[in-house]
C-alpha cells in the first residue's frame, strides 16, 4: 500500500484522482492507471457506505490509497469512513480554525484528537493486526487531513487554519472562491487569480501541502517543480469527457455515409 505520509516526508508529489461514480470497478481501473490516491467525492455524488467500503477494498487490492471528501464535517461520519480503511479526509468548505480543529479531532485518536476507537474495524485489520495502541499511533501518523479553502471567509482565515496542528495541507477551490466573491465562473479573472496566488504563497510558507489543478502533463511537471505536493490530476468523469470530445460523436452522427470502395 502506498504510504502518503512517506511521500510527504520524501518530498515526492501525491498524484490524486477524484472519483465521481459509485462503482468499485472504476476505482480499480483508476488504481491501475498509477494514481497514488483515489478520492471519493461524497460531497456532490451519490455514494453509500457499502459502496465506499468496497471502493476502499478495490484500491487496496492494487496498493493504492483511498480518501474521501465527505458531505459535511460530521465527526461520527468521518470516523465511520476512516474505520472502513480510508487513508484520510479531504474536507470541503473549511472556513475557520475551529472547523479545522474539529476535523483533526474527528480524524485523530487520543491524545491527539477525539476519534472513537473500534479495534475490530477494517482499518484495524479486524482486530488481527497490531495491538490497539500501536494501531492508533500508526493511524494518527498515517491518516491525512487536507482542508479545502473555498470561500471568502476561508481566504480571510487562512493563516489561522494553517496554524492548526494536524492540518497537512490546503486544497484551493477556484470555482467556489470565485462564486463566494460574487463572480461565478470567473476563475481566470485577475482578482481571483491574485487571491489564489496569495493563498498558495501562504500555504508554501507554512510548510503545508499545496494543491495544483494541472490541465496537462506539462502543467503537472511544472507544478511539481515549483513545490506543489498535491496534484489533482483528473477524475474518471473528466477522462471520459475529454475522450468523448476528441472523438466528437455528435459531429460524426451528422455525416453521410460514403460509397464503399476497396481503394
Amino acid at each position: 500500500m502506498i504510504s502518503l505520509r512517506a511521500k510527504i516526508r520524501e518530498r515526492k508529489p501525491i498524484i490524486s484522482a477524484m472519483m465521481r461514480f459509485p462503482d468499485p470497478g472504476i476505482a480499480e481501473v483508476m488504481a491501475l492507471l498509477g494514481f497514488d490516491v483515489i478520492v471519493i467525492d461524497n460531497e456532490h455524488m451519490p455514494f453509500n457506505d457499502e459502496t465506499i467500503a468496497n471502493i476502499a477494498r478495490a484500491c487496496a487490492a492494487h496498493g493504492v490509497a483511498c480518501m474521501i471528501r465527505p458531505y459535511d464535517h460530521n465527526r461520527r461520519q468521518i470516523g465511520r469512513y476512516l474505520d472502513m480503511g480510508l487513508a484520510g479526509i479531504l474536507s470541503a468548505h473549511v472556513d475557520t480554525a475551529d472547523q479545522a480543529r474539529a476535523i483533526v479531532d474527528a480524524v485523530k485518536y487520543p491524545p491527539v484528537g477525539k476519534r472513537g476507537m473500534m479495534p475490530l474495524s477494517r482499518a484495524a485489520a479486524f482486530g488481527l493486526g497490531a495491538p490497539t495502541d500501536e494501531y492508533a499511533a500508526k493511524a494518527n501518523d498515517e491518516t491525512l487531513v487536507i482542508c479545502m479553502c473555498e470561500s471568502r471567509t476561508g481566504v480571510e482565515n487562512i493563516d489561522a487554519i494553517l496554524a492548526v496542528p494536524g492540518v497537512d495541507g490546503i486544497a484551493v477551490g477556484p470555482s467556489d472562491i470565485a462564486n463566494s466573491y460574487g463572480m461565478p465562473g470567473k476563475v481566470t479573472d485577475p482578482k481571483i487569480v491574485q487571491i489564489i496566488a496569495g493563498l498558495e504563497r501562504k500555504i508554501f510558507a507554512a510548510g503545508k501541502l499545496a494543491s495544483a489543478l494541472p490541465k496537462s502533463h506539462d502543467d503537472a511537471v511544472a507544478a511539481i517543480g515549483k513545490g506543489y505536493g498535491w496534484i489533482n490530476a483528473a477524475s474518471e468523469l473528466s477522462l471520459i469527457l475529454e475522450s468523448a470530445k476528441r472523438l466528437a460523436p455528435r459531429d460524426l452522427a451528422g455525416l453521410k455515409l460514403g460509397t464503399w470502395s476497396e481503394k
